[in-house]
């Protein structure tokens, strides 16, 4: 039995995580020799197999699926990951072409990012929202996107300042910016973990 299988995709990926096969394998865990076989398409990859992978690698588990070889039915959207946030909250914007799974109940125009912070529990999580041009009422005391009059843009839960048009931003690390006025303000939406 031999499948179509993107060998060079899946290696890519790999070295691109820092992984190697073998260490890989070992996170599975699955014998070395095997997941050499099923990258080799000498060996069909199971749907909790590509679910492990695509965790591990970061990737949809359909696009895992469809680089293995294995018939993907289209009901799966992936949604652009716009930049990640660093320390302090800052988000860093990016023009690669990454993308993520999108929730089923995110619709056209959602955007995501991911958040870096080694060490902390949030580290890896992806944050999904839908831009917005102004100040939205429902950002307001949950965790948002937003972008201040200054031209940075953070994400952080978002409280009204002591002052009118003034607000304090509490990031997911590092101490709260207070009083600052904003350009515009979107809740998250979703956050997968």
């Amino acid at each position: 039995m031999s499948t179509t299988v993107d060998t060079t995709w899946f290696q890519g990926l790999i070295k691109d995580k820092g992984f190697s096969q073998r260490g890989l394998a070992k996170m599975i865990p699955m014998d070395h020799a095997a997941l050499s076989l099923m990258l080799n398409g000498k060996r069909k990859m199971s749907v909790s197999e590509a679910g492990t992978l695509a965790q591990l690698l970061g990737v949809p588990v359909g696009e895992v699926l469809s680089r293995a070889g294995v018939a993907v039915s289209a009901g799966e959207r992936s949604i652009p990951v716009r930049g990640m946030v660093a320390a302090g909250g800052a988000l860093r914007t990016s023009d690669a072409a990454k993308t993520v799974a999108a929730p089923q109940d995110m619709h056209e125009g959602a955007t995501a990012i991911r958040v870096n912070s080694p060490g902390q529990p949030h580290h890896g999580w992806v944050l999904f929202y839908y831009p917005a041009r102004d100040v939205q009422a429902d950002a307001i005391g949950r965790l948002s996107v937003v972008s201040l009059d200054d031209g940075r843009v953070m994400t952080g839960f978002l409280a009204r300042g002591f002052d009118e048009g003034q607000y304090t931003i509490t990031p997911l690390f590092g101490p709260a910016i207070e009083d600052v006025r904003l350009a515009s303000a979107t809740p998250v939406r979703w956050v997968r973990t």
